[in-house]
């Protein structure tokens, strides 16, 4: 059985949120709204509720993947099988959930990954997931992964929660980390193309350095395990000559 729910991660995008709810909601399927700790909770979890959404929180900031997770366990207690990964701020063309859903019934184990169109992006975006993705072909050699950094994703539940005990990147990095370990986990990702437009005067939750900085770090373990795992592999092989 196919039983989806949409996560949408929220921290401080209240208004944006509030502009982009009503695409959301004719998509037709239910939704779990995560607030990661905004100054603006009691604004979400009103909206929530006058809307009908499923409200979880996280108290403090913990970030997106945190977010995202909190609202990966409140659709398995819920019953839910999948779930669809949205960005709050109403960037990602939402004509393509229909697409993305029927691919999934059709591979209920796999990712449907979603792979930016952009109508418009700043340089800084455009070459740094240009710089992502090659480190992620590194990471994962021999899986196709176009797009490594986009919030727009459908989720079989069961893989991701064979997964999330390994994760380590709460914040910016977590989309990149979750599907480089549901791939190395043998798990199928398919890529789909979806339209990406930045809102104008679109406020951003990315901390050029920190986060940066974050996603390095996480480039950099998740390489130095792939050559962990290579090495093992190869010392196995030959002690068993």
């Amino acid at each position: 059985m196919h039983n989806l729910a949409i996560v949408v991660p929220i921290f401080n995008h209240a208004e944006q949120f509030k502009e982009f709810l009503p695409k959301l909601l004719s998509l037709g399927a239910p939704v779990i709204l995560v607030d990661d700790g905004s100054r603006e909770a009691n604004e979400i979890e009103s909206l929530a509720k006058e809307n009908g959404l499923i409200f979880a929180k996280n108290e403090k900031n913990l970030g997106k993947g945190a977010a995202f997770c909190r609202g990966a366990e409140k659709a398995r207690e819920l019953g839910f099988t999948h779930v669809f990964q949205i960005d709050a701020d109403g960037q990602h063309g939402i004509g393509s959930f229909e697409d993305f859903k029927k691919a999934s019934v059709e591979n209920p184990d796999a990712v449907i990954n979603g792979c930016p169109v952009y109508e418009n992006a700043p340089a800084s975006r455009f070459y740094g997931r240009k710089i992502t993705n090659f480190w992620v072909a590194l990471e994962v050699p021999g899986v196709k992964i176009r797009d490594a950094m986009c919030g727009f994703r459908i989720y079989p539940l069961k893989k991701v929660s064979e997964v999330m005990h390994s994760l380590k990147f709460a914040r910016m990095g977590f989309d990149i980390e979750i599907i480089v370990r549901l791939a190395r986990a043998g798990c199928q990702i398919i890529n789909m193309d979806v339209a990406v437009k930045y809102p104008e005067n679109g406020a951003s939750n990315f901390r050029m350095i920190k986060d940066n900085a974050s996603i390095s770090a996480l480039h950099a373990l998740l390489c130095a395990e792939g050559i962990f795992k290579f090495l093992k592999e190869k010392i196995f092989i030959w002690k068993r000559r």
